[in-house]
């Protein structure tokens, strides 16, 4: 598991699960993430992915981002 914290709560505009996360490993291979928010941390989850090392967010599909934070702006992509 990877534990990412921002600066605010969040939450999703659409009350469905976070989308278009991924994380990878070492082998730097990026799969879907599962995520769960708890306040301003965001657990994220991957199939295969023991030891996540990395990890993005609307690294594509932009106009289908739903995380977003108190002010109800929606979150950045990143990547890492």
């Amino acid at each position: 598991m990877m534990t990412l914290t921002t600066d605010q709560l969040l939450t999703t505009r659409d009350g469905k699960e976070p989308a278009l996360l991924e994380i990878a490993g070492a082998d730097g291979r990026f799969v879907p993430a599962r995520a769960m928010l708890e306040g301003p941390m965001l657990h994220l989850t991957g199939a295969g992915v023991e030891h996540p090392l990395h990890a993005r967010y609307a690294w594509t599909d932009y106009g289908k981002v739903n995380l977003a934070g108190e002010s109800g702006m929606p979150l950045e992509p990143f990547a890492f």
